[in-house]
């Protein structure tokens, strides 16, 4: 299917529902997108931010006609929202989910669905601290990667549809074997949740004072934003995803416990290797094969200016630049600070240095 859907449905507009909303409204990649949540101030909302054209809390009467329904809920949540839905999801509808647990999903979710439907699941890898429709954003999925994981009952020409509507949103599709997403979210997602929530915990324990967290300067800062997530779909996550989580929690306690041996020991010199072996992988990040591609980088020097990040963003886009990623990396005041641009392609990245040094920025690759 390379034309538009006839009729979407999302059910739940959240960050990750309204997000979908918008992006599909943007590219106009749906002639009618349905919003059905349980709350009607947030219905509201959605309506007022364009991530949907119509508003319900029945679905018996408005999945009639659907071709793809998104269940942008929690996985805590699928299965009482499928026990509604269920029996009035039309024949050939194409359904999925958002959950970023997917054996736990799959199972309930292939379990409940009429034999008549077509259901494969996703996981966009992409989000943000701050979460519900306020926080919806049609430029969330640029660039991200976004997981399907294909079902019992789906044909090459759903996964094509599926990819389409992927790309469509700005993001990267990625197949994978459930239980391998599973392991793979476990280790660069659930697990670095469960570190930034506990270093927050073990900094309040052990300074009852909160001295040391007013003197959190951008480095902690940085390592811990994550934590800031919403509590109620972490612990949903993390309880969904246990048996992996467990397996790479376990692991990072053996890594924590050889670091303490070696600083109890004094044994600088193999603390110095591991350090060093630890900064040679995150180097390399940008330039891994595997989930993510490759990103061409800059980091630029900004100017106490009013008005600079977006001077930038002008500059480059008048030069036919495309900007995929921007990241603030420092900002002090009175000193200006230091952002990373990311492009998709070498060329860009080049052009991008050089516009930006004959402007007068300080502006570096970065490798």
């Amino acid at each position: 299917m390379n034309q538009k859907f006839k009729k979407v449905v999302i059910i739940g507009l959240g960050l990750i529902g309204g997000s979908i909303g918008l992006a599909l409204k943007r590219r106009d990649f749906a002639r009618e997108i349905v919003g059905i949540d349980k709350d009607s101030n947030i219905l509201q909302k959605a309506l007022e931010l364009g991530a949907i054209d119509k508003a319900v809390d029945d679905a018996s009467v408005d999945l009639r006609g659907a071709e793809l329904m998104i269940l942008a809920v929690h996985l805590d949540a699928i299965e009482r929202v499928l026990k509604k839905v269920a029996p009035f999801i039309p024949k050939g509808c194409i359904v999925t989910d958002v959950t970023s647990v997917k054996e736990k999903a799959i199972e309930i979710i292939e379990n409940m669905l009429p034999k008549d439907v077509y259901f494969i699941g996703g996981h966009p890898m992409a989000g943000s601290e701050r979460g519900g429709i306020e926080a919806a954003d049609p430029f969330l999925f640029e660039n991200a990667i976004y997981v399907l994981t294909p079902g019992k009952n789906n044909s090459g020409g759903i996964v094509d549809t599926m990819k389409t509507f992927i790309k469509t949103l700005g993001a990267k599709p990625l197949i994978l074997d459930p239980k391998r997403h599973d392991f793979l979210v476990a280790l660069i997602s659930h697990m670095p949740h469960i570190v930034a929530a506990s270093l927050n915990l073990t900094v309040a324990e052990l300074d009852r004072s909160n001295e040391a967290l007013a003197l959190a300067a951008g480095g902690f800062r940085d390592t811990t934003r994550i934590a800031s997530s919403h509590p109620e779909m972490w612990s949903s996550i993390c309880t969904g995803n246990s048996v992996e989580l467990s397996r790479v929690l376990t692991a990072i306690r053996d890594v924590l416990a050889r670091f303490q041996q070696l600083i109890e020991h004094g044994e600088q010199d193999q603390l110095k290797n591991c350090l060093e072996e630890a900064k040679r992988i995150r180097d390399s990040l940008p330039d891994r094969p595997g989930l993510l591609p490759r990103v061409f980088e800059i980091i630029v020097t900004l100017p106490d200016r009013p008005g600079e990040i977006g001077r930038i963003g002008t500059l480059l886009g008048d030069n036919g630049i495309n900007i995929s990623e921007i990241e603030i990396l420092r900002v002090r005041e009175g000193d200006g600070g230091t952002m990373r641009l990311a492009f998709s392609c070498e060329e860009d990245e080049v052009k991008a240095q050089k516009i930006l040094q004959e402007a007068g920025y300080k502006a570096r690759r970065r490798v």
